[in-house]
């Protein structure tokens, strides 16, 4: 809710989904991260409901929510809505609309290393005697982080217009503008080549300040609701994104620190691309309803579609030294990108990707008895995607060309994903439910040492369970248990060497994907003082091929994992002020790597690969918030963040690079105000 993702001081998208129940940060850097649910990643986003936006589109990973009132997350497989995609989750973003009533709300933010945030929401009628109305968010917000260097600014304007063509129906009109920019840690922090943890100080970034990735974002959206009387109502969306993004990244060495020397061999290196890409989404939905045996049973109609293009183009060079990179004593002014030259090549590419993805579903929910309904329903899958690109080298005489150009196309069509559930009311504050959804995910570029390509991804998610509301609604609780199988995941063949073939990736065997546990959660109003949210998961997740047993799914993410948030307003003479916070808690998890015995100057690896384990510990981080109410119309809160100063991995990686410290103790004041 936005009561919550204020509270948090949840300003993008890592921050809320951090603190939703069964969901696993892990960052990618000062403005990216991934996300990952039931072992599987987060690959399902959707806009008021809208057709799911394409997996390849990086804008998902949002720096900046102000646009958006709520989020909503369903856990497990989307198959009826959402079509192809992995079975862990999908984020639904609802955006602010216009309302009946003027307001206007302003907000401020100041926190720990130079953290700086502007917001106001303005709505309101604007004439045809409140046919007419609209609304305006800014937000401003600038930052540094905890480690060296690394700062990142975004700004955005949005703006939504609504009119009642008549007493049904309403057309909604609005868009956005968003610029951003960042210089950080975008390769992540190394280990020891053993796998052991170095110990870094937190305030290393091994970050160079010459990188910059400033990012211009433009977004148009129009939506038509229409009620037709008798309980059907119809629903059409389109929206249009476009991103022009000129990036300048330098990265250390990707090699890990050698122990008996403290230093990273190797030449740190330079990317630059220019990154153009666009989205198109379109959605029409119909729903309604009929009485059959004195019962009303609904219907769902629908039909959605996307496009994402983008057309990146990339160089790399190598930076000289002179230096090797100690990262205990790191100057990346002593570091310059080199041209091309005959002893260090500039490295030219370029490639086009188109995807397409789309589809038709249907769902009807029968009521045949009393207390008893049955949802059936099926999606039918459209998947494409077309790329393309080109590869050159150049020695400082001009590009001369790698191979020949590359292309490739993977399409699935008639793919049909099932669904079915039933619920049984046991009274009005109870219900048991049970649910079966087919998974899919189109065939990727992975292929066998036989040169056979990995079948597309099918499987089945099934989920049972009990739901709970109390206190007239305002509190809900749930308790699922879970079990995901997935077939035909490509996993990596130990017997076989890495290396691409003909534009697919070789060699890989058809694997198993199992994903089971219990989720329970917890949210809304014990009382018309308190507020909670709370949610705790515990999943066994662990992959298979014919050969044998292979490594966890997703063994960085946690077998339990539990976070809870609460808000107490005082009663009486202390009614202004309200205490709360929150926990974030989960058990030790581990992420696997090969670890070379011994390497070049270059960071090339002479001697044979060994196995390493890289863990996290069991760590629980406390924030507190402690907010006071001035006046009617002014509050102020101040959080504060990893209470006891725990030092943690936030993300756990490989021996070369990713692993990211969680955030030190910090601090923000905000102040908010109703104009």
């Amino acid at each position: 809710s936005q009561e919550l993702l204020q509270q948090q001081n949840d300003f993008n998208l890592a921050d809320a989904l951090n603190w939703t129940t069964g969901i696993t940060v892990m960052t990618n850097g000062t403005k990216d991260a991934n996300f990952y649910s039931r072992g599987f990643r987060v690959n399902g986003y959707h806009v008021d409901g809208s057709a799911q936006v394409s997996m390849f589109y990086s804008g998902m990973q949002i720096d900046d929510l102000s646009e958006y009132d709520r989020m909503e997350v369903l856990r497990g497989s989307d198959g009826l809505f959402g079509g192809a995609n992995d079975p862990g989750a999908t984020v639904n973003l609802v955006r602010k609309q216009p309302l009946a009533t003027a307001e206007a709300n302003v907000d401020a933010t100041l926190g720990s290393w130079d953290f700086y945030h502007l917001g106001l929401d303005a709505t309101g009628p604007l004439g045809f005697g409140g046919a007419l109305r609209g609304r305006v968010v800014t937000s401003s917000t600038e930052q540094h982080y905890f480690y060296d260097t690394a700062n990142s600014r975004t700004h955005k304007l949005y703006g939504v217009l609504a009119y009642d063509l008549g007493p049904a129906t309403t057309l909604t009109v609005g868009g956005s503008v968003k610029q951003a920019d960042s210089t950080g840690a975008f390769s992540g922090l190394p280990r020891y080549l053993t796998g052991a943890d170095a110990h870094l100080p937190r305030s290393q970034g091994l970050v160079f300040p010459q990188s910059r990735d400033p990012q211009h974002t433009t977004e148009a959206f129009v939506g038509l609701n229409h009620d037709f009387g008798g309980g059907w109502k119809l629903k059409a969306d389109l929206a249009r994104v476009h991103t022009e993004e000129d990036a300048l990244l330098w990265f250390s060495p990707f090699v890990g620190i050698n122990p008996a020397t403290g230093l990273i061999k190797g030449m740190p290196s330079g990317n630059s691309s220019v990154t153009p890409s666009s989205q198109i989404t379109a959605d029409t939905t119909l729903t309604g309803g009929f009485d059959w045996h004195g019962r009303r049973q609904d219907v769902t109609l629908g039909a959605d579609y996307a496009r994402y293009a983008a057309h990146p183009s990339a160089s790399m060079s190598s930076m000289l030294g002179p230096p090797t990179l100690d990262p205990w004593q790191f100057d990346p002014t002593a570091y310059t990108l080199a041209p091309a030259g005959p002893t260090h090549p500039v490295i030219l590419g370029s490639s086009n990707l188109v995807a397409r993805t789309g589809g038709v579903y249907a769902a009807l929910r029968l009521r045949p008895w009393d207390k008893w309904s049955v949802t059936l329903g099926a999606r039918d899958n459209y998947y494409s995607v077309r790329t393309s690109g080109t590869v050159a080298l150049d020695f400082g005489s001009g590009p001369q060309p790698l191979g020949s150009p590359t292309k490739s196309t993977t399409v699935s069509t008639g793919v049909v994903t099932p669904y079915a559930g039933i619920v049984y009311d046991i009274n009005k504050q109870y219900s048991l439910y049970a649910s079966y959804v087919d998974v899919f995910q189109p065939a990727s570029d992975f292929i066998t040492a036989a040169g056979n390509l990995i079948p597309p991804k099918h499987g089945v998610n099934l989920e049972a369970g009990i739901k709970a509301a109390w206190n007239r609604g305002l509190l809900n609780g749930s308790l699922a248990l879970f079990k995901i199988d997935q077939d035909h995941v490509p996993l990596r063949d130990p017997n076989q060497p890495f290396r691409s073939v003909g534009g697919n990736y070789c060699c890989y065997l058809p694997g198993t994907y199992t994903s089971k546990g219990v989720e329970a959660e917890l949210s809304g109003q014990l009382t018309s003082r308190w507020l909670w949210s709370a949610g705790y998961t515990f999943n066994v997740n662990r992959s298979a091929t014919l050969t044998g047993a292979a490594p966890p799914l997703a063994s960085f993410a946690p077998k339990h994992l539990l976070k809870v948030w609460t808000d107490y307003r005082l009663p009486g003479a202390g009614e202004r002020w309200s205490l709360g916070g929150g926990v974030l808690a989960q058990s030790a998890s581990y992420n696997t790597d090969y670890v070379c015995a011994s390497s070049d100057v270059f960071g090339r690896c002479l001697g044979p690969y060994q196995r390493a384990k890289i863990t996290q510990g069991f760590h629980a981080v406390v924030t507190l918030r402690a907010a006071y109410r001035i006046d009617d119309h002014w509050s102020m809160a101040l959080n504060v963040d990893n209470l006891f100063d725990r030092t943690y991995y936030q993300t756990i990686g490989t021996v070369t690079s990713g692993n990211w410290y969680g955030a030190p103790r910090s601090f923000m004041l905000t102040i908010n105000g109703s104009l």
